[in-house]
């Protein structure tokens, strides 16, 4: 067993030589103190598993010694040995979380034993540590694991889908507008490659950063339409996407870039959801309260089971998807408090999905959206 750092506390300095001569003969490591107050400066000075200490002594007692020691090191073990006879003591020493309780005189055998006793418990709570802290880390290891396998396949998919509409460029008389619809997707799916990288990069930094600008809505809701509209004909979903007249001329104050990469999240989230024949997905934009405009993407996929849906904004989880980093909706849920807004979800399996997103037209405005 792991050797032990001790400290004798007791105003009899024959009672500290022999229990410190009994003990280093154990081979722990023994401090000294002959009152509380140096017993409290040894524990801010060094980490101790066990203090044996008298509950008489002058300037401060045991019991006292023992309440403010455990404010430092929660985990220390406390001995406490005493001539001192009065019920209420061993219930006091007790209810604060003494560990063993020795009447003098005492036969050192039974001393000792109390010791070995103790050290077996710290032993096996530094174990149990340890395996916590290994399990956490096959946690950790088994995630990332998790995460490079699903982006080696969401790259590998969007690659595959680049180089089959190069090739139907390269091998083909298209039509004008057919080809440079074709030269959208590839440069979709570059974008889709980007943002896996991108997802991770904001992940790893533990930071998103945002660069706000006045945006018109309309410029973002075509970018989102064409951004879209070929990969969802391509998939068979009929992909609907409505801007409400009131919205049309209106303008938010956000990062672009970042809003547009909440809403592509959703989709894509979305149009991996699909297990049906008939596929749908609806995308609508709102003015609300005059300042507010609210976002809704809702699709009739599979649903989200129940029990996933409070953890499904925490990082690495992918709630039975087959691919995704598990950071995306984790990333979205970012952007969106960062600019000042909300984002809930309700789903039913076997019926849909539907995240509901508000976010102020202006940066200031957070006072009407927390209303």
């Amino acid at each position: 067993m792991d050797n032990l750092k001790i400290i004798i506390l007791d105003d009899d300095s024959l009672i500290r030589k022999t229990l410190t001569k009994l003990l280093e003969k154990e081979n722990h490591k023994i401090y000294n103190a002959e009152n509380g107050y140096e017993a409290i400066d040894i524990v801010n000075k060094n980490v101790i598993d066990i203090v044996i200490t008298d509950i008489q002594m002058p300037e401060i007692d045991g019991l006292k010694t023992i309440e403010e020691i455990k404010k430092i090191s929660p985990n220390t073990k406390f001995v406490v040995i005493t001539g001192y006879s009065n019920d209420s003591t061993p219930i006091k020493a007790i209810r604060l979380g003494v560990n063993d309780y020795i009447y003098k005189p005492f036969e050192l055998e039974e001393f000792i034993y109390c010791i070995k006793r103790n050290q077996s418990i710290i032993n096996l709570e530094k174990k149990n540590i340890e395996l916590e802290r290994e399990n956490i880390m096959n946690h950790k290891l088994a995630a990332v694991g998790t995460m490079t396998n699903s982006i080696v396949h969401d790259i590998k998919n969007a690659l595959t889908t680049v180089g089959g509409f190069a090739k139907m460029l390269k091998n083909s008389d298209l039509e004008r507008e057919k080809m440079n619809r074709f030269i959208d997707i590839i440069i979709n799916q570059t974008n889709v490659v980007m943002e896996k990288l991108v997802e991770i990069l904001d992940f790893s930094r533990g930071e998103i950063g945002l660069k706000f600008e006045l945006e018109a809505i309309s410029e973002i809701y075509e970018d989102i339409l064409i951004e879209n509209r070929d990969i969802m004909d391509m998939e068979n979903i009929e992909f609907n996407i409505f801007l409400s007249n009131n919205l049309k001329n209106k303008k938010i104050y956000t990062d672009k870039k970042r809003l547009k990469q909440i809403i592509n999240n959703l989709l894509s989230n979305a149009k991996d959801a699909m297990d049906k024949d008939k596929k749908k997905i609806d995308v609508k934009l709102n003015l609300k309260n005059e300042d507010i405009i609210y976002i809704e993407i809702s699709d009739n996929g599979k649903g989200i089971k129940k029990e996933y849906l409070n953890k499904i904004f925490l990082p690495f989880e992918t709630f039975d998807k087959k691919q995704g980093t598990g950071l995306g909706l984790s990333i979205v849920k970012q952007i969106i408090e960062k600019n000042n807004g909300t984002i809930e979800v309700e789903s039913k399996e076997e019926v849909g999905t539907t995240f509901k997103i508000e976010l102020p037209l202006n940066i200031e405005n957070l006072k009407i959206l927390q209303k």
